[in-house]
C-alpha cells in the first residue's frame, strides 16, 4: 500500500510521523478513493480499517504502550477497569488493561455492539464497574464521537469515576468537540483529561449523511464499514 495519508499526530504522542506512517503502510489499514457507509451511518471516500491493526500484535503493543506512558505521565491515580468497545477497539484494550495490570491491577470490561455495529450502553455479561472506581475509556477510532459518548453514559449509570479517555484515531475535529459537548451535559465540572494519538486530515476523511453524499449522487455502490476487513 502506497497511499498518500495526511494527519497530525499529538504532540505529547512518544511516536513519531514516521514510525505512524509505517504501521499505516504495513498493516494496510488505510482505504482511499472509496465509498464506505461508516457505523455511524455517514458516507466518507476514506477509510481507516482498525481491524487490519488489530492482527498484527507488536503494532497494537506499540499504540497501547504510547497510551500507557501518557497515563503513567498525567499521574492518574489508580485505574480499576479499561472500558471499551467490543469487537472493533477490544484488542486495545485490553493490551491497555494488561500493561497497567502490573502494578495498578487493572481489568477490561466491554460495552456490546448490536448487529449494526452501533455501540449499545450494555456491558458484557458477567461484567460491570464499581461505585467510584476509576475507569479509563480506550477506543480504536471514531468520527462522531458516539461510541465514547455511549461509554461515559455506562460509566455515569454504574456511578463510577471516568478518569480519561484514550482515542488511537480520529477521523475530523468535531468528534472531539461532540465528546466534550457530552462530558459537559453528563458530568458537569468533571475536566475528563482526551488523549487522541492522532487526527487524519484531508477531504477523503470528511464525512457527510447518506442523503448528502456527493459519490451516491455517481451511483457509485457501497460498502458497510462494519464488513471490511
Amino acid at each position: 500500500m502506497k497511499e498518500q495519508v495526511n494527519f497530525e499526530l499529538n504532540p505529547k504522542s512518544d511516536l513519531t510521523p514516521d514510525e505512524v506512517m509505517e504501521m499505516l503502510e504495513k498493516t494496510g489499514a488505510i482505504m482511499i478513493d472509496g465509498h464506505y457507509e461508516l457505523i455511524c451511518g455517514e458516507h466518507t471516500s476514506g477509510f481507516f480499517c482498525f481491524y487490519r491493526i488489530a492482527q498484527w500484535p507488536f503494532v497494537i503493543t506499540t499504540i497501547s504502550d504510547d497510551i500507557v506512558r501518557w497515563i503513567k505521565k498525567g499521574r492518574l491515580k489508580k485505574i480499576g477497569a479499561i472500558l471499551t468497545i467490543s469487537n472493533r477497539s477490544l484488542v486495545l484494550g485490553f493490551d491497555v488493561a494488561r500493561t497497567l495490570n502490573e502494578k495498578m491491577n487493572t481489568r477490561i470490561v466491554e460495552a456490546l455492539t448490536d448487529k449494526k455495529g452501533e455501540t449499545t450502553k450494555k456491558l458484557r455479561a458477567g461484567q460491570n464497574l464499581l461505585p467510584s472506581e476509576r475507569v479509563v475509556i480506550v477506543a480504536s477510532v471514531t468520527t462522531t464521537g458516539g461510541s465514547i459518548n455511549q461509554c461515559i453514559s455506562i460509566v455515569k449509570e454504574h456511578e463510577a469515576l471516568l478518569s480519561a479517555i484514550c482515542i488511537f484515531a480520529t477521523r475530523n475535529d468535531r468528534a472531539i468537540q461532540n465528546i466534550k459537548d457530552f462530558l459537559e451535559k453528563e458530568l458537569p465540572g468533571s475536566e475528563v483529561p482526551i488523549y487522541v494519538i492522532l487526527n487524519f486530515k484531508g477531504e477523503e476523511w470528511n464525512s457527510c449523511p447518506k442523503s448528502e453524499c456527493p459519490i451516491c449522487k455517481q451511483k457509485k455502490p457501497f460498502e458497510y464499514a462494519k464488513d471490511v476487513r
